[in-house]
């Protein structure tokens, strides 16, 4: 009997743990939400991702996986997207981060119409996802837009890939858990002009691993300066 219960308990972690496995999908644009529908969404902890993505397959990622951890979009690659309705990042509700509380307002609205650009990881991709913690962004990704990772609390590690030219206003605003910014630019993207990019996250524990040869231009250059850890890595 004991060898049984011993068995049945094997068998149930087991599962457990394959159950949490990553899930892999090659994908065309807009075709995420068939797969969540297929495998089950609350079964889907760690993902990754291959193929061609856009803005529709963010608000999937964002709003229809409420135990998603992990995100690997290295594989992948953003294309562009012209809205037909509602079916954008769009957000039609924030929440006051004091409160927890809804409020209902429109934050963006692409109702009317909105196009997303080629390599461009979206305007509130995975804003507010509370259960984010790791991702690996596209290499082929040029461009963060505003607020893309902003209030993602639980965010502790991200992955920003070479050809990143540009990050937009709040991006990782309030992404107060981040501890690792593995970067991969050379030459720090210009953040003269931006606000709030790096907002309540804390300077002083967060690093950042930056290329071989850039540590100083990273010291020295808008917003990244403001951090007391930057160490090179390969």
């Amino acid at each position: 009997m004991k060898h049984i219960i011993l068995l049945i308990t094997y068998l149930c972690i087991t599962f457990v743990l394959q159950a949490q496995a990553i899930k892999t999908v090659n994908i065309t644009a807009g075709g995420l939400l068939f797969f969540v529908n297929r495998e089950g969404k609350y079964d889907i902890t760690h993902l990754a991702v291959t193929g061609a993505i856009d803005a529709r397959d963010f608000k999937t990622m964002r709003d229809s996986l409420p135990h998603l951890s992990i995100i690997d979009l290295s594989g992948s690659r953003i294309v562009a997207y012209s809205t037909k309705g509602y079916d954008g990042t769009n957000i039609s509700s924030t929440t006051d981060w004091n409160t927890g509380e809804m409020r209902d307002s429109v934050v963006f609205n692409c109702g009317d119409g909105y196009s997303f650009s080629n390599d461009d990881v979206p305007i509130f991709a995975l804003r507010a996802n509370i259960t984010l913690t790791s991702i690996v962004l596209p290499f082929t990704a040029t461009a963060i837009s505003d607020e893309a990772f902003m209030a993602c609390r639980d965010l502790a590690t991200i992955t920003i890939p070479d050809n990143i030219v540009q990050i937009g206003n709040r991006a990782f605003s309030e992404c107060s858990s981040l501890k690792t910014m593995i970067i991969r630019p050379s030459i720090p993207v210009d953040l003269t002009e931006k606000t709030d990019v790096f907002k309540g996250i804390n300077k002083n524990v967060c690093t950042l691993f930056v290329p071989v040869g850039s540590k100083g231009k990273y010291e020295v250059a808008a917003g990244w300066k403001d951090f007391k850890k930057i160490t090179e890595t390969k």
